[in-house]
């Protein structure tokens, strides 16, 4: 299994920043994305974090030869549900570069995200995915989630779903998902 590094907000290099950037683009091609401006864009969201150490964000990054190669963001986030405020394991930006899909990578970043769920740091994890990534999660426990997931502070739409993919899922080692409603307090992620 390729070994994980957690890097925690605000540390982030700037050659750190340049590596992710380039993943992001390989793996989430856009002709109108610059990949030195949206790793100067990276940097200065990452280091410029000045919030409670509790609600830092992380990424768990794996290498080959010293390249980034998979990443996956967990980001602490206070939603509400029928239990009442829950802090979860907001999951995004899960990537793998496409040369070394397959061998463990993408695998060992999200397990070591999940790892924070598993050590009680967290209710639940939750994360949206499209249809072909779907049966990756799955393998490592998740499940898709049936619950509503809303945004109450969405003035226009207070009851739609926030996130833009086709699966909202989640990771939750032991137990069930509370019934109802997940509120998101704000937007996708």
């Amino acid at each position: 299994m390729p070994s994980v590094e957690t890097l925690i907000a605000p540390k982030i290099s700037e050659e750190v920043s340049r590596q992710l950037a380039s993943l992001f683009c390989t793996v989430f091609p856009d002709p109108a994305r610059d990949p030195a401006a949206f790793a100067q864009s990276m940097q200065r969201t990452w280091s410029g974090y000045s919030g409670p150490a509790e609600l830092r964000g992380r990424r768990f990054v794996a290498r080959d030869h010293g390249r980034i190669v998979a990443n996956a963001n967990l980001f602490p986030r206070q939603v509400v549900t029928s239990r009442g405020p829950e802090m979860i394991a907001a999951i995004c930006a899960v990537m793998t570069h496409p040369q070394v899909r397959g061998m463990g990578f993408g695998k060992a970043v999200v397990r070591a995200a999940f790892d924070r769920v598993r050590a009680g740091e967290f209710s639940f994890a939750l994360f949206q995915t499209a249809n072909d990534a779907r049966g990756f999660y799955e393998k490592l426990g998740c499940r898709t989630v049936a619950n509503p997931v809303v945004n109450s502070r969405d003035e226009e739409n207070p009851k739609a779903n926030p996130f833009w993919e086709r699966w909202v899922m989640c990771y939750l080692p032991v137990g069930e998902l509370p019934e109802g409603e997940i509120d998101l307090l704000g937007r996708g992620f």
